[in-house]
C-alpha cells in the first residue's frame, strides 16, 4: 500500500526546508539582530572604555580622592592650630617677666672651663676665661634676643680666639620650664688649634642651654656642633655662669 497523499505533501515540505529552518535555536542563542549590538556595544567600550564604568563603580573610584581630601584639610587645620598655640618666650627676674631691655652678662665658671674638640673628642684649644654680653631688642615673642656686644676668650691652651664678627643671640622658652635654648647667629670666632687656625661659624645655632632660676644664679650650659674649616666641625662645651641680672629664668 503506497503512501498517502498528506504524507507525500510532508515529505515535499520537508525536503524544501533550509538548514536554517529545520535547526532548533538555542534560547542562549542571540538572534542575528542581537549579535549586532552586542558588536556595537563592543566596541564603543574599546573607544570609549569609562563609558562602560557603573554609577556605583565611579563612587568608588571618587572615594579615595574624598578621603584624601578630608585628610589634607585636617592636617592644614592642625598646623596651623599648633603655630597659633607656640608660646612666646619672656624673660623674667625673680620670676616677674620683664618687658624691658635686659642686659646678660655671662662668665667661666669658677673652676670650669671652655673646651673645643674635634668630632672624634680631640683637643684642639682649652680657655680657662671667657665672658659674654648683650642686650635684649625683642622682649617677648617666639624668641628674645638681641646683639652680642662683648665675647672673648683667654688663658687658651693654644692660643686666644680672634672674635672676626660678634653675631646675635636670641632665647627660646622650653615648654613647662624656666630654661629655654640660646641660639647664636652671625658669629665668626678664629682659634689656633693643635690642628691649625679654625675659623668657626654660626647660623642660628644651637649652642646650648640658659638654665633659668627664680632666685639665686643662672647658668649656660654650652653644648655644641659647628661648622669650622679645616676639620669640617667642631664641638664646643662649657658652663658658664650669669652675673647680671641675678635671679634670671625663661618665662613663656
Amino acid at each position: 500500500m503506497g503512501p498517502t497523499s498528506s504524507q507525500v505533501r510532508r515529505t515535499a515540505a520537508s525536503a524544501h526546508k533550509t538548514p536554517l529552518q529545520t535547526r532548533r535555536r538555542d534560547c542562549n542563542e542571540p538572534t542575528a539582530q542581537e549579535s549586532l549590538t552586542y558588536r556595537g556595544r563592543a566596541a564603543r567600550l574599546r573607544r570609549y572604555p569609562s563609558r562602560g564604568k557603573t554609577r556605583s563603580q565611579g563612587g568608588m573610584m571618587r572615594q579615595p580622592l574624598r578621603v584624601a581630601g578630608a585628610l589634607f584639610v585636617a592636617l592644614a587645620l592642625t598646623v596651623l592650630a599648633g603655630a597659633s598655640s607656640a608660646s612666646a618666650t619672656t624673660l623674667e627676674t625673680k620670676g616677674v617677666a620683664e618687658n624691658a631691655a635686659i642686659t646678660l652678662r655671662t662668665s667661666i665658671a669658677s673652676g670650669g672651663s671652655f673646651l673645643e674638640t674635634d668630632t672624634n673628642n680631640v683637643s684642639a684649644n682649652t680657655c680657662t676665661s671667657s665672658t659674654i654680653e648683650g642686650a635684649t631688642s625683642t622682649f617677648t615673642g617666639t624668641a628674645v634676643g638681641g646683639p652680642i656686644s662683648a665675647l672673648s676668650w683667654t688663658n687658651c691652651t693654644q692660643g686666644n680666639p680672634t672674635v672676626d664678627a660678634k653675631g646675635s643671640f636670641g632665647i627660646e622658652n622650653i615648654a613647662g620650664t624656666t630654661r629655654g635654648t640660646v641660639r647664636w647667629n652671625g658669629s665668626d670666632i678664629t682659634t689656633p688649634s693643635f690642628f691649625g687656625n679654625l675659623t668657626c661659624s654660626t647660623s642660628n645655632t644651637d649652642i646650648g642651654t640658659l638654665n633659668g632660676v627664680s632666685s639665686g644664679t643662672a647658668t649656660l650650659t654650652i653644648n655644641a656642633v659647628v661648622p669650622c674649616t679645616v676639620i669640617g666641625s667642631m664641638k664646643w662645651s662649657g658652663t658658664y655662669t650669669f652675673t647680671s641680672p641675678t635671679n634670671l629664668g625663661v618665662g613663656a
